[in-house]
């Protein structure tokens, strides 16, 4: 699969952005909504979601990966998604 997403903090402060990357359902990069939502989706469809802490990346939060940023502990995080292929 191929999606397009922008993951931000409430805050607004971007987290991570892609223009189209290849997704495997259960890789374990993404947080366990993300794929939930993926999994759902139909090719072309666009999905906003916001996703509480423990559906995200809970209270031990997740460092900063390569060119994506640092999510704090127990972050509310909103997710704009588009599922390509």
């Amino acid at each position: 699969m191929t999606v397009k997403y922008e993951v931000c903090l409430e805050d607004g402060t971007l987290v991570s952005k892609s223009h189209g990357v290849e997704f495997t359902v259960g890789d374990g990069y993404f947080c366990p909504a993300f794929a939930e939502a993926v999994k759902t989706m139909k090719k072309g469809e666009q999905v906003l979601l916001t996703v509480k802490p423990q559906f995200a990346f809970g209270e031990d939060g997740r460092s900063a990966v390569d060119s994506d940023g640092a999510v704090p502990p127990n972050a509310t995080l909103h997710i704009a998604l588009e599922l390509v292929s």
